[in-house]
């Protein structure tokens, strides 16, 4: 027995109905440094973007601002027609620029001082092509003390972080390491757990700030 059902528009067997189409690109990074992008403040550490230019979109900028003076590396690659890669100031004039040419991977290597900065794609002149932009920001040392150490002739005094302390936003003071070089004290030596550093000898802020490393005048 199968029950009828009155004809009505809510009561319709429809065929399985599947359609396919390739998803229209979101562009994620601006076309103007107006509408940059913004990758963030006080940038630090490493990242991929990816993204595609060319046609209709002639440009990709992208935004960043460093906190402190820093090493940046810019690079494009994965593509597959001529991209150009530009890095410019906060006011949008060119620092640097990488044009090989080709599918050829361009590069920007640059130490920054602090403050805001884009970063421009853009493609030759009927290219069009996905990329990978990677952006390594190595923050720099910055110095917070540098004093004069006061040694009464023929004794020993520590040298420690109220002398020399430098702080880096990347790094434990464990890896910030000091190399001694030729202008070593000439009345007296210098010791690292009782032992005589000489030119080419290294330390860290670790041994600072752990009162490891003293100054012996010889009288």
């Amino acid at each position: 027995f199968l029950p009828t059902v009155a004809a009505s528009t809510n009561w319709r067997s429809l065929s399985p109905f599947i359609r396919s189409s390739e998803p229209t690109a979101i562009d994620v990074a601006g076309n103007a440094p107006t509408n940059a992008f913004n990758l963030g403040t006080n940038l630090t550490g490493n990242a991929t973007y990816r993204d595609s230019v060319g046609g209709a979109d002639l440009n990709d900028y992208y935004q960043f601002t460093l906190g402190t003076g820093s090493n940046v590396n810019l690079a494009l690659n994965g593509l597959t027609a001529n991209l150009e890669l530009q890095l410019l100031d906060s006011t949008g004039a060119i620092l640097q620029s990488s044009t090989l040419g080709g599918t050829t991977a361009e590069s920007i290597i640059r130490t920054l001082t602090a403050g805001s900065y884009y970063v421009r794609v853009f493609p030759e002149i009927g290219s069009i092509s996905p990329y990978n932009l990677n952006i390594s920001v190595n923050n720099l040392p910055v110095l917070v003390s540098s004093g004069p150490l006061t040694v009464t002739e023929g004794l020993t005094a520590t040298l420690n972080s109220s002398v020399l302390q430098v702080t880096d936003n990347d790094n434990t003071s464990a890896q910030l390491v000091y190399t001694l070089g030729s202008s070593l004290p000439n009345r007296g030596r210098l010791l690292l757990d009782g032992v005589t550093l000489t030119t080419g000898s290294t330390f860290t802020q670790a041994d600072l700030s752990g009162d490891r490393l003293r100054y012996q005048h010889d009288g």
